[in-house]
């Protein structure tokens, strides 16, 4: 549904017509439909506004011929009336709906991401094993992919494997000869991984290990698996500042570090919640703005996933 970007005056015109009453005379509809139309193109408005008229017109004259008549069609115009009193709370809102966000989505990602059999099938493979649906979307996953390649990733490391869709986008993004180790604490979900990271041809070059991370993380810098050039951090949020910590020291000077989750549905602002989640983001975000070692800023999102964000991290000279 397209964004309606009309002035106040055209708003209350709108609403108007949307709140006519079906027992007013027909010709008010047709009247806004026909002369409101035409006012709005010959008086200079927008397109948008054009439509407006015509839609809402629309929508008021089905609503009373529907009242006025038993049509078997009369539960398809109950659909279109409900779809355009829809498009007007969208309106009231500036165009932004979860519906909307979805649909731009679908849009850019048609257009930028071609299918792919491979992450399909992950995708697949993790809800037929019944693992949560909180894999990273498509854009985002092709967003980590990016940043392997931008920072030409030799190795990557990754605190919360799920399904291992994000997985494969990283290990797709990063350079030849590099390792991808992934750290996850739920056996069932290591092992569905591990079968879409091999169907994606990946399995020489990740490496999937089952455990507790913040015990996994001290053996890693054991033995001496770093410095990591990317980490992507996307696991249990109340150990957000722990992991972040544990980047910090695992990585050098140019490495990135992302953080997935982290506006929480904008609950993220509210310092009295209950929810282990969001305190945890909170710590995070607070040792993030106090470690010189890291220049960074959190971006929120809007999508499938809903009303989000992620914190993005360069780790300085310093």
């Amino acid at each position: 549904m397209p964004k309606l970007e009309l002035s106040r005056t055209e708003r209350h015109l709108v609403d108007s017509i949307l709140e006519m009453q079906v027992g007013r005379p027909n010709f008010f509809a047709w009247g806004y439909l026909v002369c409101g139309g035409v006012l709005a193109v010959f008086a200079g408005l927008n397109d948008n506004t054009a439509m407006a008229f015509t839609a809402f017109g629309l929508v008021c004259g089905f609503r009373i011929w529907e009242e006025r008549s038993n049509s078997k069609y009369a539960p398809h115009w109950l659909s279109l009336i409900q779809k355009y009193e829809s498009m007007r709370e969208d309106l009231s809102r500036g165009g932004s709906s979860p519906d909307t966000w979805d649909a731009v989505d679908r849009y850019f990602n048609g257009q930028l991401i071609p299918s792919d059999g491979v992450l399909e099938s992950a995708l697949i493979e993790s809800a037929a094993a019944g693992l949560p649906s909180q894999q990273v979307a498509p854009n985002q996953g092709k967003l980590l992919m990016l940043l392997a390649k931008i920072s030409h990733a030799r190795k990557i490391l990754e605190i919360g494997t799920l399904g291992g869709y994000s997985t494969i986008w990283l290990a797709r993004g990063m350079a030849e000869g590099g390792t991808v180790i992934s750290l996850e604490a739920d056996p069932k979900h290591a092992e569905v991984a591990r079968g879409n990271v091999s169907r994606a041809g990946l399995a020489e070059v990740v490496d999937i290990r089952v455990g507790d991370a913040l015990e996994a993380l001290p053996k890693l810098a054991e033995e001496n698996c770093g410095p990591f050039d990317l980490v992507f951090i996307d696991a249990d949020k109340k150990s957000n500042s722990n992991y972040f910590a544990w980047a910090i020291k695992l990585c050098k000077p140019g490495s990135v570090i992302v953080v997935d989750n982290v506006v929480r549905d904008g609950t993220v602002i509210d310092r009295q919640s209950s929810d282990p989640s969001v305190q945890g983001v909170r710590r995070f975000t607070e040792l993030f703005a106090a470690e010189s070692r890291v220049s960074g800023t959190v971006i929120q999102t809007v999508g499938s996933k809903g009303y989000d964000g992620f914190a993005i991290a360069l780790m300085l000279d310093k």
